[in-house]
């Protein structure tokens, strides 16, 4: 999913919405679909597209050169995954993966990872692609996305949780030799933004709570909500703890 925030050239700073284009590319997506209701929800005009032309590499490259070619874009944001960042063997748990890592590429190709391959490939072009256009870039790289749906379909992290709930899973994988502490992917930039993390828990509850309401699930007995969690100041094992 990509981003483009469009306004006319030399515009006055204006309130969020008014007046204001964005084109959101895979809106039907899981993370899309969302930021397309909150965008129409503050005042902005969106259009959006359901697939890309070709994905990925060409993609990305599409988008960052029809954004500059435009001439009226203030910034991409692009929605990679953590994908791109994680899959490096030689790399310890006590480092905190930030925007200077990246998934090691050969080892993706001996492990037939090609998601993450084709993630880390993706983001490394369009870093590349922004840089010779002069086209302001931000990248997002999500972990577990869970949450209510929008759209019909399940999306990739809900149906890892969906297979355990339903019984089609058979097995449940554990490592051999279980890390001393999990990774640590660092939320720094976002706090200082101002974006609150809701608890774990209740992003779980939610999830469950619309896959019933779906038919997804049946319906089992009382459900209450989750206690509330302690604040936490980093992303741990890869999923996201409140802030």
């Amino acid at each position: 999913m990509t981003v483009v925030d469009v306004a006319p050239a030399a515009a006055p700073a204006v309130q969020p919405g008014n007046g204001q284009t964005v084109c959101v590319t895979g809106a039907a997506g899981y993370i899309a679909s969302w930021l397309v209701k909150l965008l129409l929800e503050k005042g902005y005009t969106v259009k959006g597209t359901e697939q890309m032309v070709e994905p990925a590499l060409r993609g990305t490259e599409y988008v960052i050169n029809a954004a500059a070619e435009a001439g009226t874009v203030r910034r991409v944001v692009f929605t990679s995954s953590i994908g791109a960042v994680t899959m490096d063997p030689n790399r310890g748990p006590d480092v905190v993966v930030d925007e200077s890592c990246w998934s090691d590429l050969d080892f993706c190709k001996k492990t037939r990872n090609w998601y993450c391959y084709g993630k880390a490939v993706a983001e490394q072009a369009a870093w590349d692609a922004a840089r010779q256009r002069g086209v302001e870039l931000v990248v997002v790289n999500p972990v577990l996305v869970v949450g209510p749906l929008l759209q019909a379909t399940v999306n990739a992290s809900i149906a890892h949780i969906l297979k355990y709930l339903d019984g089609s899973a058979r097995t449940c994988s554990d490592e051999v030799n279980p890390r001393k502490q999990p990774y640590k992917f660092t939320n720094q930039k976002l706090r200082d933004l101002g974006l609150e993390f809701r608890p774990v828990s209740q992003s779980l509850y939610d999830t469950v709570k619309n896959l019933q309401e779906k038919g997804h699930l049946p319906v089992l007995g009382e459900q209450t909500e989750p206690e509330k969690e302690a604040p936490a100041a980093e992303l741990q094992g890869g999923i996201t703890t409140q802030a």
